[in-house]
């Protein structure tokens, strides 16, 4: 507002006042500028999916934000993974007993969410793209669970 515009052709000056003007090709707004912005686990869904956008369409990477938002959808579905990963396993009585058999569930429990970490940071990291940072540890266990759950005796 009130400014003036200045510019050059050649040799030759251009000026011009003005009282308001709105730059074309901006896409920054002044909530971009602002410092107090939520922390992603602070907001919803579709707050964080703006953001997203916003940060691309501003020229900057969102890999950690992005990698966040599809964690939000596939983090539930560990909890079905882990069920449909255990079932082969406890309807399968050795010799061994229960607790060899509880211990072998925690340990495969850790894996899992070890190989969820392994994901987001490779998705963090660009190594692999936000959306399979996510989803391939389900994807994977998931597979691995029909598996066994298909080859379990009847």
């Amino acid at each position: 507002m009130n400014g003036d515009w200045r510019g050059f052709e050649g040799a030759k000056e251009i000026y011009s006042p003005f009282r308001l003007r709105v730059a074309q090709g901006v896409t920054l707004r002044p909530e971009d500028f602002a410092r107090d912005v939520l922390p992603e686990e602070q907001m919803t869904y579709k707050e964080l999916a703006a953001f997203i956008h916003r940060q691309e369409r501003n020229g900057r990477q969102a890999l950690r934000e992005s990698v966040a938002l599809h964690m939000r959808l596939a983090f539930p579905f560990a909890n079905f993974v882990i069920a449909l990963f255990g079932l082969p396993m406890a309807s399968r009585m050795r010799r061994t007993g229960r607790p060899v058999q509880i211990g072998l569930c925690l340990l495969i429990c850790f894996v899992f969410y070890g190989s969820i970490q392994f994901g987001r940071a490779m998705g963090w990291n660009d190594i692999v793209a936000p959306y399979w940072g996510a989803w391939a540890p389900n994807l994977i266990f998931g597979l691995i669970g029909i598996i066994l759950l298909i080859k379990t005796r009847k």
